[in-house]
Formats: C-alpha cells, sequence, structure tokens
C-alpha cells in the first residue's frame, strides 16, 4: 500500500486528510493489509511526530531518505517510511 496524500504528514492542503496521518488512520490501514503486506508512506522531509506515530503501528519499520538519489537527478529527496504489520 502506498500512502501519498495531500502533502504528506507534515503539510497539508485539506484539513480532512490528517486523519490518515494519526494512528487511527495508520491502524486502518495496517487492518487493510494483505498478510506479508507492506505500507510505504511519503513525506517531503522528516517528520519526528509522524515517525512516533507511525513507529506505535508499525513496529517492524524503516525510514529511507532519498536526499542523495534527489541530488543525483537534480531533484529534492523525499523521506518514505516503510512498515510491516
Amino acid at each position: 500500500m502506498l500512502l501519498d496524500v495531500d502533502n504528506g504528514p507534515g503539510w497539508l492542503a485539506a484539513e480532512g486528510n490528517a486523519g490518515l496521518y494519526e494512528v487511527a488512520g495508520l491502524t486502518l490501514c495496517r487492518r487493510r493489509l494483505a498478510p506479508g503486506g507492506v505500507i510505504a508512506v511519503w513525506s517531503p522531509s522528516p517528520n519526528g511526530v509522524f515517525e512516533e506515530r507511525f513507529a506505535r503501528v508499525f513496529p517492524d519499520r524503516r525510514v529511507v531518505d532519498t536526499t542523495e538519489l534527489g541530488r543525483a537527478v537534480d531533484e529534492p529527496g523525499d523521506i518514505i517510511y516503510i512498515g510491516r504489520p
């Protein structure tokens, strides 16, 4: 599952999307994952508050910083939060 809604968890253009990045929204996503499924959440920058929430719902997780890759192609880097139930 790839969650790339609005402008990521740190800056929302539509406040109605905030629930997706809360513990309850992440828990709903976790429940919807197929067995063996993975969630990836895009963010334009690191977000400590979101990272703590994500860790509560997805204890098996990692954070991927694409800054180096972005620089190689003259684009900004992003942060991808990856989790498994």
